[in-house]
């Protein structure tokens, strides 16, 4: 796989969160530069309590995210890191999935979300067009590709294995190590 893919400024984003609904919020949230250094790496204090089943995924509970900053709080970073002073290129596997979920916990601060834009590049659609599928879970692309899974599952690592994925279908990976 090397298609014409700049990646230069890209970063690299991924979320986990109480849930998938309508009301669910970020629990924690990541983002990573294009050589893997980690930018932001936060727990977020939600609204509303975890799902059991999401804490079975992603191990957060509400304990551990008691005393962590609201996502309102968390959003000033972000907005430094992402938006201003110039938008960034942001690719997330499922970005549908990660800008709700900022817009829904923006909403659910009382932060009037309507007037937050946030632009991202779904890896995952990016990925499944190449493949000639519809879609394709981040784990299956990892292994597709030869790229080595971490067990541990959290926003830093799902960033970084995306991070890792479109670094490959750019042709800048050879191999299941980095070379950064």
């Amino acid at each position: 796989m090397n298609l014409n893919i700049d990646l230069t400024g890209v970063l690299f984003l991924d979320t986990e969160t109480t849930g998938l609904g309508s009301d669910d919020e970020i629990v924690q949230i990541a983002v990573l530069d294009v050589k893997g250094t980690v930018l932001l790496d936060e727990l977020v204090k939600p609204h509303k309590p975890i799902g059991e089943d999401v804490i079975k995924i992603h191990g957060i509970t509400d304990k551990m995210v008691a005393h962590a900053p609201t996502f309102d709080q968390v959003w000033l970073k972000l907005y430094q890191m992402i938006i201003a002073p110039a938008p960034s290129r942001i690719y997330a596997y499922n970005a549908e999935f990660d800008r709700r979920m900022i817009l829904q916990s923006l909403r659910a601060c009382g932060v009037d979300e309507k007037q937050v834009v946030i632009e991202m590049t779904c890896a995952m659609r990016l990925y499944a067009q190449i493949k000639g599928l519809r879609w394709a879970k981040l784990t299956d692309a990892l292994a597709q590709c030869g790229i080595a899974q971490q067990a541990k599952h959290n926003a830093a690592v799902d960033a970084d294995s995306v991070r890792k994925l479109m670094r490959k279908i750019a042709g800048m990976e050879q191999t299941n190590a980095s070379h950064e």
